[in-house]
């Protein structure tokens, strides 16, 4: 969602967006790396391959289900810039809807709801909370990720007990897990033993990104026993103060957002008024099942809002 805001931002103030979404991937032989142009080009191959739109010939045929779908809802009052529109229709496929927020911005919060539950096989509920939208709101852009598989080797359902699970606390609960007989082996990455602790591989992560992308060697070995949790948990929350506490601040204030929607009188008022998102994983004998969707509320500043701005200041 941050590729479709940087997409709405201008000139040096793009830049603040830089540190959130910088991008270091390998694509076939080509190294790309950038703050804007990595993530493009990163999210419109998963969309080539993960579009339910795209042709046939770039569907995942078989393995697992992965679908990856963008729409947004524009206030029929005004029209998207042609450099946005490109962006976000041609790079990321998605669907653009005219709709009418100040007589019917309950509708459009069951609309893009609907969308959502439709889009994440039914496990996203109620992406925007009842009242989000109102006649202010301008531009609502919405994502959903799907994704399910099968284990190659199923475990067996009549085999799964608790055991002991032992949390970062110190607590230990009871939880499922599950077992195969048939599991003889482990694949080992000996370059992560030093990294057993997830804050020191998390830490390594983001000081050197590309110790993601090198190859590996791989250690075989035998497993008296095989013991995976069995789980399933959701989360929803609204974004948009986690961003500002990691000092992303500039889309939630006017100014910064004038590249998206075309309003010759007050098109530096646009922000970022809510940011929602909600997902879901569970993990059980048949395979894993995650989904997760977020939605990115625009609006115009009111007339009020400009008025109490100019007195502040």
């Amino acid at each position: 969602m941050l590729s479709f805001v940087a997409a709405g931002s201008k000139g040096i103030q793009f830049c603040g967006l830089s540190f959130v979404i910088t991008c270091y991937v390998k694509l076939g032989c080509c190294r790309v790396k950038g703050p804007y142009l990595g993530t493009t080009i990163v999210l419109s191959e998963i969309i080539r391959v993960a579009s339910p739109d795209e042709g046939s010939g770039n569907h995942l045929n078989c393995g697992p289900q992965l679908k990856f779908v963008n729409g947004a809802w524009l206030d029929q009052r005004f029209m998207l810039k042609p450099s946005f529109e490109t962006t976000i229709k041609d790079s990321y496929k998605t669907n653009l809807k005219n709709v009418d927020f100040p007589n019917k911005a309950n509708e459009v919060v069951e609309e893009v709801s609907t969308w959502a539950e439709k889009a994440t096989q039914g496990l996203v509920k109620e992406l925007l909370p009842s009242g989000s939208l109102d006649s202010d709101t301008t531009l609502v852009l919405a994502n959903a990720l799907y994704f399910k598989g099968s284990w190659v080797r199923k475990f067996d359902a009549s085999k799964t007990q608790p055991k002991n699970f032992y949390l970062l606390n110190g607590r230990v609960i009871h939880v499922p897990f599950m077992t195969t007989e048939r599991i003889t082996e482990e694949h080992e990455y000996e370059c992560f033993q030093d990294f057993m602790d997830s804050s020191n591989l998390s830490k390594c992560s983001k000081t050197k990104p590309e110790m993601l992308n090198q190859q590996l060697d791989v250690e075989r070995a035998k497993l008296p026993e095989f013991w995976i949790p069995k789980f399933k948990f959701s989360s929803e929350f609204e974004a948009s103060h986690t961003m500002k506490e990691m000092g992303l601040t500039l889309p939630f204030q006017t100014g910064d957002l004038t590249e998206a929607v075309d309003h010759c009188s007050h098109n530096d008022q646009l922000y970022v008024s809510d940011m929602s998102h909600e997902s879901f994983i569970e993990v059980n004998e048949e395979g894993p099942e995650a989904t997760a969707s977020s939605g990115i509320m625009w609006q115009l500043a009111s007339e009020k809002n400009r008025l109490s701005s100019k007195l502040c200041g």
